[in-house]
């Protein structure tokens, strides 16, 4: 045993010795050397309360040796020899590294290492708050509350200084190599990529925060390497950020006089043309969801966070718009859901609140959250039946808004995070703040592209116009999305890595499995056989039809929603 650690110890110093005479220009860089035994009694022999956490490095410990506190890290290592020699020698170069870096701030500082072992182990000094990733997630016993964003925001930026003094510092530099995982913000709104726990408390100058911090990261994580900024850079623009925080007041009065003074011309103008509306209160929003707590929160939208509240008269939902161009936005949602309120598939607006800073929304309960929620979260058996009596109900509100209004609304947003489910499962669209009204026939050009990927027409990609087809497209992805679950955001990924038209890659995946492997397996599997597969394949038929490219090929919505009745 002796003669072993003895073994150990020699070929792991020669390699450590050799990687710091190579690596440090012959300056001497000190750190202790420390025993199997003392290591042992510093952490009660690796006691389960001495634990701290389990990372990509290793585990670590928390340990006491001579009235100084450290921690421990013992580095994973697997049972192939060669395997192991290559951890072994990423570990020497760690710690070579770690040495010439043990007087900088932002750089976990080295103490030393135990080269007993078959691979080293290594000490550095205290933990005492743990790792980004537990202070983020809120676990572990040192955390009660998330991280505010001024405080994520510090840490962003010291880190990428820490990594840009590694790229410049060195006549070699330094790559950490940081083990991340691209995100596709791209196909998100900011809302739906923002952390929710940190929703709760931004206003306008945050939103624009966080917006500048995930193009960002977009950058850095382009997959050109030229196209990458330096770190640098990336310093500058975290502190640009981060200052912009001082320098800008959360809310403005002009922000809150303006959405009061707008609201209320709203308000009139619709007098006698919509069911009466109750105002409510900033203190009594306040109350209904426990002063906004994310706990409140249950949706998150490309323009605001939804919150389920409670009053005396029962449940509501409350939507809190925090959208930059809150404007435009307010109008629209405020418009269309006071005019469309009266229908039993629109989520039925109660109220308003003009004392925050952008004017907040009270609509009745969700019930039971949204149908995006019901067909990819809810481990319960979703019957076809029930999603088919959601599609035919959503047909026929879009075809209502189609032919029915003397002028036609488009609603550019039928999917399914904006569907909300009654106890009952009956549909209530949301979200119309990026609808329009145009005469039937005509289509309404604009300049600015914005909605959710993947449920976007072509002809609005490319050209930039709306028309009643719009919707119909859009209604055909969620006919898909119905059938086929989850396997429709498998597709979304493939658009966005490999390009092409979401048809395309749908027909492929028809192509190549049955309809028993197309279809979504929480749909229960019901005595009916071989007649609800046939609905299936006339549901999966008019979803097609429904988003060919050339728009003028595809069905009207009053078309569709008689064929699915049939059914």
């Amino acid at each position: 045993m002796a003669a072993e650690r003895k073994r150990l110890f020699i070929t792991n110093g020669s390699l450590l010795q050799e990687k710091l005479i190579s690596s440090s220009n012959g300056r001497y860089y000190p750190f202790h050397n420390f025993s199997i035994e003392e290591l042992e009694k510093a952490t009660n022999n690796y006691a389960p309360h001495c634990f701290l956490s389990y990372n990509l490095l290793g585990t670590w410990y928390k340990g006491s040796l001579d009235g100084r506190v450290l921690s421990i890290c013992i580095p994973r290592y697997p049972n192939v020899q060669a395997s192991r020699n290559q951890i072994i020698n990423e570990i020497v170069n760690d710690v070579a590294i770690a040495a010439q870096l043990s007087r900088q701030r932002n750089f976990l500082r080295l103490i030393g290492c135990c080269l007993e072992t078959p691979v080293p182990l290594l000490v550095y000094e205290s933990v005492k708050r743990g790792n980004v990733s537990e202070q983020i997630h809120v676990t572990g016993e040192f955390h009660s509350q998330p991280m505010t964003w001024k405080c994520r925001l510090k840490i962003a930026r010291e880190i990428a200084h820490a990594v840009s003094y590694l790229h410049t510092a060195f006549s070699r530099p330094i790559v950490h190599r940081g083990n991340c995982l691209k995100y596709h913000v791209k196909c998100h709104s900011i809302n739906e990529v923002v952390d929710y726990r940190i929703l709760a408390g931004g206003g306008i100058n945050e939103q624009q925060q966080w917006q500048a911090a995930v193009e960002l990261a977009l950058k850095c994580l382009e997959t050109s390497k030229d196209k990458r900024p330096a770190m640098e850079e990336v310093t500058k623009i975290l502190w640009q950020i981060e200052r912009s925080l001082a320098t800008f007041p959360e809310r403005h009065s002009s922000v809150y006089d303006d959405g009061r003074i707008f609201m209320e011309e709203m308000i009139a103008s619709y007098e006698g043309r919509c069911h009466v509306l109750q105002s409510f209160s900033g203190e009594e929003l306040k109350k209904m969801t426990n002063n906004y707590h994310p706990d409140y929160i249950f949706c998150c939208s490309n323009i605001g966070i939804w919150y389920k509240g409670n009053t005396e008269n029962g449940n509501i939902s409350m939507y809190k718009i925090s959208n930059v161009n809150w404007c435009e936005h307010v109008k629209n949602e405020f418009k269309f859901a006071a005019e469309l309120s009266s229908h039993k598939n629109v989520l039925k607006l109660l109220g308003y609140c003009l004392e925050t800073s952008i004017p907040t929304l009270v609509y009745e309960s969700t019930g039971n959250g949204t149908l995006f929620d019901e067909i990819h979260f809810h481990p319960a058996p979703f019957s076809f039946h029930i999603r088919l009596v959601i599609a035919r109900q959503i047909a026929d509100l879009v075809a209502y808004l189609h032919t029915e209004l003397s002028i036609p609304i488009i609603s550019k947003n039928i999917k399914s995070a904006n569907i909300f489910l009654d106890k009952h499962h009956i549909p209530k669209l949301s979200n119309f703040s990026q609808s329009v009204q145009i005469i039937d026939g005509e289509a309404f050009p604009t300049n600015q592209i914005e909605g959710t990927k993947g449920y976007m027409s072509p002809e609005y990609i490319t050209e930039g116009i709306v028309t009643q087809e719009f919707d119909v497209y859009n209604f055909g992805v969620l006919l898909f999305e119905l059938l086929i679950g989850l396997r429709l955001f498998d597709l979304f990924h493939l658009v966005d890595k490999e390009g092409g038209l979401l048809l395309d890659h749908l027909q492929n995946f028809v192509k190549w499995h049955s309809i028993n492997e197309v279809v979504d397996p929480k749909i229960p599997k019901n005595e009916e056989g071989h007649d609800e597969q046939q609905k299936w394949e006339v549901v999966l038929e008019l979803a097609f039809r429904c988003m060919v490219t050339a728009k003028e090929e595809r069905p009207k919505m009053v078309e569709v929603a008689t064929e699915l009745n049939k059914l």
